[in-house]
């Protein structure tokens, strides 16, 4: 049973799913890649030497998470607060991954960060005792009086029936066909984030610092990953590696 605070939404009837343009389609160039000239060994070769630390950073991310990489605990002195879209919001293919800008807040002590956006990649970038997952979920959040930055990252495994994945997943990518090239955007089904925050409160995690994954590769990032994995069925996993693609930057440890 869903805890009484969760929406009670339908995945697969999202409000709109038409899909629009935010930019020129014809024209629209990801400013990086996963491969070839503009891919992971390049970056930093790309723009003005805004992107040295990709291959000059110390403390890169991702990496592959174990007892000597990172540090393994309770999340008990986090409270994480994500806002429901009862209605849907707005999704974006950026070329290199789909983001969704949204609101919620990640408070310790008396620090609190504010939700910026949440991406995924395909597969997962960190790994797990040497294992990969065939998506992970970033959420990045920022603090608004230093600008300092945490991510929050869930990795993502397939369950073996329709409908048994986690809500919000479905939510998205059932109807992310509908921003399928670059440059488009459309609405989401409606997200609610609920069951997502008690798995996060009712497992362990794995925290480092490290930096983003993507180009300029900026450290520090304080990260923050669920040691447990949320659940997708196949049908929506191969609906958002359709659109996804490869999009994960190699371990760095």
């Amino acid at each position: 049973m869903q805890p009484s605070s969760c929406l009670l939404v339908t995945p697969r009837a999202p409000r709109s799913a038409r899909s629009l343009r935010y930019r020129d389609e014809k024209t629209f160039e990801p400013k990086f890649t996963y491969s070839g000239e503009k891919g992971p060994d390049h970056w930093h070769e790309l723009g003005n030497g805004e992107n040295s630390l990709c291959a000059s950073g110390t403390h890169q991310s991702p990496i592959d998470l174990h007892a000597a990489s990172a540090q393994h605990g309770s999340p008990t002195a986090l409270t994480l607060q994500l806002h429901p879209y009862p209605n849907g919001t707005t999704m974006h293919n950026l070329g290199t991954t789909i983001e969704i800008p949204a609101h919620g807040t990640m408070r310790e002590g008396n620090r609190t960060y504010h939700l910026v956006q949440f991406h995924f990649h395909t597969p997962s970038e960190h790994h797990l005792y040497g294992e990969y997952f065939p998506v992970e979920v970033h959420f990045v959040f920022q603090n608004p009086v230093d600008a300092s930055r945490r991510a929050l990252g869930f990795f993502v495994e397939l369950c073996a029936s329709q409908g048994c994945g986690e809500p919000l997943l479905e939510s998205i990518f059932g109807v992310v066909g509908t921003v399928a090239r670059p440059g488009m955007e459309a609405s989401t089904g409606p997200l609610d984030f609920c069951r997502l925050v008690e798995h996060f409160k009712s497992n362990k995690i794995y925290r480092y610092s490290g930096s983003l994954t993507t180009p300029p590769c900026s450290e520090p990032i304080e990260w923050i990953l669920s040691a447990a994995p949320v659940a997708i069925d196949a049908e929506n996993f191969l609906l958002a590696k359709k659109v996804l693609g490869f999009n994960a930057r190699p371990v760095q440890n």
